[in-house]
């Protein structure tokens, strides 16, 4: 079922990240235009990581313009994300 939600924790967090299913399997994330907590970061990468626990192949597409760049710690965050969710789910995502 086509999913498009925006981040889903409250006001605090301006610009949440975007996340399009509509055109399922392709999954378009748009990464939020400011900074996210820490909190709020790691809810967005187990939001993207929903695309994972429906078991079907899938692509991500990641619409960065606009979005700030990544810390240091956020991107080793991503990496270990990535890690985790390929040896979890090998061969779900697709490109």
């Amino acid at each position: 079922m086509p999913v498009r939600t925006e981040g889903h924790l409250g006001e605090s967090n301006p610009g949440p990240p975007s996340y399009d299913e509509s055109a399922w399997p392709i999954c378009v994330m748009k990464p939020p235009s400011s900074s996210l907590s820490p909190a709020h970061f790691r809810a967005h990468l187990d939001n993207v990581e929903r695309a994972f626990v429906r078991g079907m192949p899938f692509g991500l597409l990641v619409d960065a313009r606009g979005s700030r760049p990544f810390t240091a710690v956020q991107r080793r965050m991503i990496a270990a994300r990535v890690r985790d969710n390929y040896d979890r789910h090998a061969g779900l995502l697709k490109g």
